[in-house]
């Protein structure tokens, strides 16, 4: 296993773990926006739950083909780059809705 395949699927599980801690632990939930009206904190809480589950998912999808198809492993790697980079972008403006 090459060294960008574990580096993609390790950073995917990250993201797969902090999504599923956002929405199963409270104590993490409320400390996420806090201030926020109880409608917009818990539709925050799912919002940015499953935001990281599918960028996870997404990036996991990349390592695995990552894994079995070397001669792409540079469209793959650049794939993921972006997606992690556009990921937090997306996410401050998709969530600007929430937060007032």
């Amino acid at each position: 296993m090459r060294g960008t395949t574990i580096i993609m699927i390790l950073a995917s599980l990250v993201f797969i773990i902090i999504g599923i801690l956002i929405l199963l632990n409270k104590k993490i939930a409320g400390v996420i926006g806090g201030g926020m009206s109880p409608e917009n904190h818990k539709a925050y809480i799912k919002f940015i739950g499953t935001f990281y589950l599918s960028v996870g998912s997404i990036c996991m999808i990349f390592g695995i083909l990552d894994y079995f198809f070397a001669k792409y492993s540079l469209l793959f790697v650049i794939l993921f780059a972006l997606i992690m980079i556009s990921s937090s972008m997306i996410q401050m403006k998709i969530a600007t809705k929430y937060i007032k």
